[in-house]
């Protein structure tokens, strides 16, 4: 079984796919081919990127999870922008013909603050896996996501 993890954003996203026994094969930012941005353009770009590591490997034996965005009190994230990204999401489930497990952001990462939540996900990797990883903040959101779904990692990112 795969396992490919989503940190969705409307013109970049970030990609983590794992294979078998938990290793990291892939942590990546697609961009969206949309002139215009469409949620359709980025489903089909994190479902591309998705096969394209796969390669001749069975894409049905995928298990999608994406971080699913939701907003805070008190943090001003306007509606129709979470709204866009959860049209994202809903993409990926389409062009994947599978369904996409959806994540709250505090049920893996908590409030710990990205640098610091980053640094853990970066340690839980052998070299040949960091090999692997984009560095960009979006890449190492759903590295985080990932090592979390397959039990690498705990809430907030801390080694198991």
């Amino acid at each position: 079984m795969y396992v490919a993890t989503i940190d969705p954003g409307k013109w970049v996203s970030g990609v983590c796919v794992v294979g078998p026994r938990g290793r990291v094969l892939s942590a990546t930012e697609p961009r969206n081919p949309s002139p215009t941005g469409s949620p359709a353009g980025m489903g089909r770009a994190i479902v591309e990127a998705v096969r394209s590591v796969l390669g001749a490997h069975r894409p049905d034996a995928v298990r999608w999870v994406a971080e699913y965005p939701q907003s805070y009190p008190g943090v001003h994230a306007p509606e129709a922008d979470l709204a866009g990204l959860r049209e994202v999401i809903r993409e990926v489930g389409a062009a994947a013909g599978r369904p996409v497990e959806r994540i709250r952001p505090r049920a893996w990462k908590g409030n710990v603050p990205k640098p610091v939540h980053h640094t853990r996900v970066l340690r839980a990797l052998d070299p040949a896996e960091r090999e692997r990883v984009e560095d960009g903040k979006e890449a190492l959101d759903a590295l985080g996501l990932a090592l979390w779904v397959v039990g690498r990692t705990g809430r907030g990112g801390v080694a198991k």
